[in-house]
C-alpha cells in the first residue's frame, strides 16, 4: 500500500515538470529588422533596429497615437 500511495504521490509531483517542459519549447519570436532613417546630414548613415512584430505593432502604435496628439495641437 505504501508504494502504491508512493507511486501516486510521485506522479502527481512530477506531471507539473512535464507540462511546464513543453511550455519551455515554444519557439523564440522572430526578430524584424528595420533601418533607422533618422540619421540626419548623411544619406549612408543607417542603423537598423530589431524587435518583434509585437514591439513593432506597439511603437507604431505609439507613434500613430503621438502623431495624432500634435495634429490636435496645431488646429
Amino acid at each position: 500500500m505504501r508504494l502504491f500511495v508512493a507511486c501516486v504521490a510521485s506522479a502527481l509531483v512530477l506531471t507539473p515538470a512535464f507540462a511546464s517542459s513543453d511550455e519551455a519549447k515554444e519557439p523564440k519570436a522572430e526578430k524584424i529588422c528595420r533601418a533607422n532613417k533618422q540619421a540626419t546630414g548623411t544619406r549612408l548613415a543607417k542603423k537598423k533596429i530589431c524587435k518583434t512584430a509585437e514591439e513593432w505593432a506597439t511603437e507604431d502604435q505609439r507613434n500613430a497615437n503621438d502623431l495624432r496628439n500634435v495634429q490636435r495641437m496645431t488646429q
